[in-house]
Order: structure tokens, then C-alpha cells, then sequence
């Protein structure tokens, strides 16, 4: 049995799902046969932000063999807002699992991540932290002369930084919102779809 992160779920024939797990050696993918039949035992398995304890067949393609869950982190399901935060991670996870240099360190700060965001009050920030921790992680970083060179407000980008660094408060989570999704797309050209629901619900709070 191996502990892993369901980050993505995909329909497969009429009643299976695959679904793809994030463990320490990184992302693996695994049919589950039967998953979406009435009564089906393996469908707790399967939802997306689940961390599961599970044994696979070893055929090429793998399927799950039996399983348990063991964090299914319903408060962040029950709250839109943690939800959608922790929906851009898993984001993350799924569309740079080919450029990240340690997967084990990655899978640790992930599950830091969202055992962080169960207990926290200021769910951004948290997310603000993992953003900027995955740049290291990914060999980019993030410079003073970087930011100074190719933003206007780079003073003020400093400073929101070196809050993180320090544990300090956010003072503009606008200016740090719009930072990462710019960052990310120089860096790494991503744009993700998840941060189109987690911006339209800033605007909310």
C-alpha cells in the first residue's frame, strides 16, 4: 500500500474512472474499474482532493486494486473559497509534472500545503507561500534584480515578498495575485484555468 493525492479524474468506458494520484515519486495514473456503478465502493476513492493509502496491479496499465481513504479534507471541500485555492495547487501539480526537479520535496510541501489550508483563516496567503516556494522548487526562484528590471511596482513586490519570507501579513493581495499569475507565465508559460474561478471569488470576499 502507498499514500497518494487524487489531483484528476477522467471518465473511462461506461463505468470506470482514471484517476490520477501524486505520491513521492510523482504522478501516476490508475483505472478504476466499477467506479461509477450505484453503490460503487471505490467512488470515495476517486474524488479529486483525496488522499488515499492504495495498492495497484502491475500491469502496464494499472488499476487500482483496493484502497482506503485517508483524508478526504472536507473542510476544504465544504468552504468554495478554500476549495478553489486548493483546486490552483493541484493545478499546479498536474500541468508542471514534468518540470519539477524533486518530486518528493514538491509532494511534501503540497500536503503541508493543504494540512495548512484545513486549520487556516487567511487561505491566500497560504497559497501565496506554496506559489512562492514552487519557484524554488522549479529552479526559477525569484530575484530582487528580476523584479526590479521588469516591473514598475517592483519596490512594492520586495516588500510583499519579503512579508512572506518573514510570516508578516499581505498588505496588497491584489498586487501578489496578479504577480504569481504573471510570474508563471514568463517563467514557465502557464496560465491556469483554476485561477479563473479563484479570482472571480476574490472579488466576492
Amino acid at each position: 500500500m502507498s499514500k497518494a493525492l487524487v489531483i484528476k479524474k477522467t471518465d473511462y468506458q461506461d463505468t470506470s474512472v482514471i484517476i490520477n494520484v501524486i505520491n513521492e515519486e510523482g504522478i501516476d495514473s490508475l483505472i478504476v474499474k466499477g467506479a461509477k456503478r450505484k453503490n460503487s465502493m471505490t467512488l470515495p476513492l476517486t474524488e479529486v482532493l483525496t488522499l488515499i493509502d492504495y495498492e495497484a496491479t502491475t500491469s502496464k496499465f494499472k488499476s487500482l486494486k483496493e484502497g482506503v481513504v485517508v483524508d478526504n479534507y472536507n473542510s476544504i471541500k465544504e468552504d468554495l473559497f478554500k476549495f478553489s485555492i486548493a483546486s490552483v495547487a493541484l493545478d499546479y501539480a498536474f500541468t508542471l509534472k514534468d518540470a519539477l526537479k524533486n518530486e518528493k520535496e514538491f509532494y511534501s510541501l503540497l500536503i503541508s500545503f493543504l494540512d495548512e489550508l484545513k486549520i487556516t483563516s487567511n487561505p491566500e496567503l497560504s497559497l501565496f507561500i506554496f506559489e512562492f516556494i514552487l519557484t524554488r522548487l522549479l529552479g526559477v526562484g525569484i530575484k530582487k534584480e528580476y523584479l526590479i528590471e521588469h516591473y514598475y511596482n517592483g519596490d512594492e513586490l520586495l516588500n510583499e515578498i519579503d512579508s512572506l519570507v518573514e510570516g508578516r501579513e499581505i498588505i496588497n493581495k491584489e498586487i501578489m495575485r496578479k504577480f504569481f499569475i504573471d510570474y508563471y507565465k514568463r517563467e514557465m508559460g502557464l496560465t491556469l484555468r483554476s485561477k479563473k474561478v479563484y479570482l472571480s471569488l476574490c472579488l466576492e470576499e
